[in-house]
């Protein structure tokens, strides 16, 4: 399992099991330690959120045929007119 999906995996379901066992065990700190795994798992999906790269758009790749060379073609997830206001834009390659 990747690093990003176990991050956003563990908390949440630690939690879930720690407040089952707390309805029959009565666990020391129950609310304290959901409070703070609920506060772990929102940190770790903002941090995911704003590492991952923002695409404006895909530039997809395809082969013409043997040695014929390659096709681009530029998808755009947004007006282009919007692109006039931003420093820079990034583009997914797809092949």
């Amino acid at each position: 399992m990747e690093r990003n999906r176990l991050a956003t995996v563990l908390p949440p379901g630690f939690a879930s099991l720690y407040f089952s066992l707390d309805l029959f065990l009565d666990m020391p700190l129950a609310k304290l330690v959901l409070g703070l795994l609920a506060v772990a798992t929102l940190i770790i999906a903002l941090v995911e959120y704003y590492r991952a790269p923002q695409y404006h758009g895909r530039l997809v790749v395809t082969e013409k045929g043997e040695g014929e060379g390659f096709i681009f073609s530029l998808e755009l997830d947004e007006d282009p007119e919007d692109f006039i206001e931003k420093k820079a834009i990034t583009f997914k390659v797809e092949k």
